[in-house]
Order: structure tokens, then sequence, then C-alpha cells
């Protein structure tokens, strides 16, 4: 770049000329020159996304157009949803159709799902899945609410932010429930993401070395086919997992020959 300017197939422009020759706004084309550091890889991007851009342009009333410019021209509030059932109809006229049909009568307002949704703070699929099954919008809107209430009451203190057990396990890679147990036992968030790694520590410096890996008791048991109590009691006698296995083994035949016979 000289001078704020690029060289583009032979011209040195402004990233806004350059924009306007692509047909692009300038913020986008300089986010991808940012990226890339070649306005020629940038100019790939951006007519690739003018072009999902205009495939995605719908017929309607003669002209082609986005999907939200027909929302507003229909007076639809919830482009979402009339995207939705474009997609299942393939006729935007049907779809506009089925969106009309779709709203339901909530304190004196024709309002959609998805607008009912957003308004109450709930999850849409939710909402819909109570209010299918209820045929009450108003009883499908207050189940949403006390699900959502519970939620925020389940919430821990974590890192200065309220938060689900479920999101903390899912961004520090522990299983929810396994975190929720040692919640349950410590009742303290912090203390209990420590109590399993301690315990997991300890469950790592306790492998043992068989057949070329790093197995705990309890895998080498199910791998072997012998029970862990009888192998662990092998162990602690002959402080060798193989010959522990191999007793464990013999024990296994015996018990198995012993039932035989009688």
């Amino acid at each position: 770049m000289l001078n704020g300017k690029i060289e583009f197939y032979g011209e040195n422009l402004s990233l806004l000329a350059i924009s306007k020759k692509i047909g692009i706004s300038r913020e986008t084309l300089n986010k991808h020159y940012e990226q890339t550091g070649d306005i020629y890889e940038a100019e790939k991007i951006c007519k690739k996304i003018i072009a999902e851009r205009e495939a995605s342009l719908i017929e309607y009333n003669g002209e082609r157009l986005a999907i939200q410019t027909i929302a507003k021209k229909v007076g639809v509030k919830d482009p979402k949803t009339l995207k939705k059932y474009y997609e299942q109809t393939g006729d935007i006229y049907e779809a506009i159709r089925k969106y009309d049909e779709s709203k339901i009568e909530y304190y004196g307002e024709k309002m959609t799902l998805d607008a009912i949704a957003k308004k109450n703070g709930v999850k849409r699929d939710t909402l819909e899945t109570h209010y299918n099954e209820s045929g009450n919008i108003y009883e499908a809107v207050e189940y949403c609410l006390e699900l959502k209430r519970k939620s925020e009451s389940s919430k821990v203190d974590y890192n200065g932010e309220r938060r689900t057990i479920t999101s903390i396990a899912k961004e520090i890679g522990i299983d929810k429930k396994t975190l929720k147990k040692y919640y349950e036992q410590t009742g303290d968030i912090e203390k209990a993401i420590k109590a399993y790694q301690e315990t997991k520590q300890k469950a790592e410096e306790s492998k043992l070395e068989y057949k070329g890996e790093l197995k705990s008791l309890k895998s080498i048991a199910k791998d072997e086919n012998v029970a862990e109590t009888t192998l662990t009691r092998y162990l602690k006698k002959y402080k060798n997992i193989d010959k522990a296995v191999f007793m464990a083994k013999i024990q296994r035949q015996k018990t198995r020959e012993s039932k035989v016979k009688k």
C-alpha cells in the first residue's frame, strides 16, 4: 500500500474506489483484505459474497428482492419466520400466506410464535412444543417462563458472571453431570472444578503400564474380562499387574468350573 492506495490491476486505487469497482461495501472489502493481506484474494471472497447474495434474491411482483425487503414491503415483522416458510414452500406468495395464518392472538395482537418467544425472552422451539401440546399460548408462555426462572436460579457465579453449570462444563471440558456432582458435594463451583481436577490427576497417576499402554485398573479388568475386585486383590498381593491379571484369570476359570460342577 502506497499513500493509502493499493495496486489493483495496474492502477493505484483507494479501498473505496476498489470496493466500488467490485460492487461491495468498503467495510466488507477492508475486512477481507486485512484477513488475507492480498487484494485479489479479498476480491475473490467479495465476489463470492455478491454471487451468494444475488442467488438468495427472490422474484416478487416483478422484482428480485431480499427476503428482508419483501418482509418490510408486506408488513411482516419477523423475516426469519417468513424465510422459514419460503424454504418450506419454495413460493414467496405461499410463504406470506402461511406466515399470516401462523399468527396467534396474544394480548390483543396477532403475533408469530417467534415474535412471542422474543417478546418473553424464551426459546422458540420450547414454546412451540408446549403450545402444540396445550393449545393455549398463555399456558405455553408461562411454562417456558417457569423453565427460564428455574434455569436462572440454578446459575452459579463463575469468573464474575452468572453461568449455568452446563456452559461452564462445556468451556473447561468436563462432563456436565460430573461437574454437577462435584458442585453438589462442595457447594462452590471453583471448589468443584478443583476437586474434579484433583480426582482426575489422582486417576492419571494411578494408571498402570499394561501391554505398552497406561491404563486404569478398571479398564484392564474390563479388557481382560476379570472382576475388578479380584484384580485389585491380586495386584496388592503381587505388586505386578501382569501377575495379577494371570492370577485373576485363573480365579475366573476356577469360579466357572465350580459353577458347572454344581
